[in-house]
């Protein structure tokens, strides 16, 4: 039975919990530019109309 553990319904769903755990840590790493670009984004926003303005 230990041989045949490859197929098992545990090692599957181990390799799922594996893939999903690396897929959420990859989510992680893009969401953390992606939310500093948004907190930048404010700040150079209020400037054009002041351009246009002037």
């Amino acid at each position: 039975m230990c041989h045949h553990r490859e197929s098992s319904p545990e090692w599957e769903a181990l390799v799922e919990k594996e893939l999903r755990t690396e897929e959420e840590e990859m989510d992680d790493e893009e969401a953390e530019p992606h939310e500093l670009a948004e907190e930048e984004s404010p700040d150079p926003e209020p400037a054009e109309p002041h351009v246009a303005d002037d």
